[in-house]
This record gives C-alpha cells, sequence and structure tokens, in this order.
C-alpha cells in the first residue's frame, strides 16, 4: 500500500512538472510566432503557400497567447504546508 502510495505521487509530482514545462514553452513560443507573422506580413508578392503559413502562424501567435493568459491567470490552490509531499 505504501508503495502504491508513494507511486501515485511521484505520478503527481512528474505531471505538475510537466505543465509546468508545457507553460514555460507556451510563453517562449509566442516572440517566435510573432517574429513569423511579422516577416509573412512584410512580404509584397505572397504565394499560397506562404499565405497559409502566415495564416497558421497568426493562429498560433492568437491561441499560445490564450492558452498563456489562461494559464497566468488561473486560480492555484496553494496546499498548507503539513500536506505537501
Amino acid at each position: 500500500m505504501v508503495n502504491k502510495v508513494i507511486y501515485i505521487e511521484a505520478k503527481i509530482e512528474k505531471n505538475v512538472l510537466m505543465m509546468k514545462l508545457a507553460a514555460i514553452g507556451d510563453i517562449l513560443a509566442i516572440p517566435g510566432f510573432l517574429a513569423l507573422v511579422i516577416y509573412f506580413s512584410q512580404i509584397q508578392n505572397k504565394n499560397a503557400y506562404e499565405v497559409i503559413l502566415l495564416c497558421f502562424s497568426s493562429a498560433g501567435l492568437i491561441a499560445d497567447v490564450f492558452f498563456t493568459l489562461l494559464e497566468l491567470t488561473k486560480e492555484r490552490k496553494e496546499e498548507p504546508p503539513w500536506q505537501r509531499v
């Protein structure tokens, strides 16, 4: 029983770490999407491929900003120190 509890706690800690890394990745991706949008929007005679890339990079920028704002504004439940692992 104790081994099962330790395994579950380790799995929870791993999931929390992965969520934090995903949030950091989202934050770091915003400047990249912004650079792509600026680059593709400044091209004068765009072909179909460049228009598609502009649309996808714009959608990625909007989605990334939205998910980052959700992550930064969500309420966090702080556990009391005696319940922390």
